[in-house]
């Protein structure tokens, strides 16, 4: 599904205050219920002026979508550059990637058969995503590796494992409840998710020795 690109760097302050409001809008009664007159009337704007710098309402949500997953991988950069633990920075990944996926399922409010349908409009900032994802994961491993916290043979095929798991968790969290709430999947989202962390990091710590938990296997079999 094609969508039309929103004017950049004609006013971005303005382009900012359009997504502000998007996003409020969207979290509060569902990206179906809201209509292009809804964000203007917020915005005190007229609607032409709305459509010159987002020509469909997908083209907003495609901003809002960005918006919320470069605020992620910027956070969770800036809570890796305080040099903390690697443990400690892939909990806080688990528990920051539960928060953005609430929040992006909270903007179609629940409403699963129309986000469906919207899936083409943001598949590739998805995909897009995933890759900077694992890039991010891939960097927070190498240091630990470096760092002589972590033994991890290959970095970017583990960042990818740890990525993919999370992706099948998300999904998979709807399918264990009858009736799930949003409040019911966030929590088995989140709870699967920090689960698989801690037993993923007891596999690649190293001991206090310095042995390599991989060492430790080759010698136990």
């Amino acid at each position: 599904m094609k969508t039309t690109s929103p004017k950049h760097g004609v006013n971005d302050g303005k382009q900012h205050r359009i997504i502000q409001a998007a996003r409020e809008r969207f979290a509060t009664y569902g990206y179906t219920k809201v209509t292009m007159d809804d964000i203007a009337g917020d915005l005190g704007v007229t609607k032409p002026s709305l459509y010159y710098y987002f020509p469909t309402k997908d083209d907003v949500l495609r901003s809002v979508v960005r918006q919320e997953q470069q605020e992620f991988l910027s956070g969770l950069t800036a809570f890796a550059e305080r040099r903390k633990s690697v443990s400690t920075i892939l909990q806080e990944y688990a528990r920051r990637r539960v928060a953005l996926a609430g929040t992006l399922m909270n903007l179609n409010r629940l409403d699963l058969s129309t986000w469906h349908h919207l899936k083409p409009v943001v598949a590739d900032l998805f995909d897009d995503f995933a890759q900077q994802e694992i890039a991010l994961i891939q960097h927070i491993l190498h240091d630990g590796v470096t760092g002589g916290e972590l033994d991890v043979s290959s970095p970017r095929k583990t960042a990818t494992l740890i990525v993919h798991v999370l992706q099948g968790l998300r999904l998979r969290s709807p399918r264990q409840l009858a009736s799930p709430t949003a409040e019911d999947m966030t929590e088995t989202f989140r709870t699967d998710s920090l689960l698989f962390i801690d037993h993923l990091l007891h596999g690649l710590r190293r001991t206090v020795s310095g042995t390599p938990s991989s060492a430790r296997r080759r010698a136990a079999s």
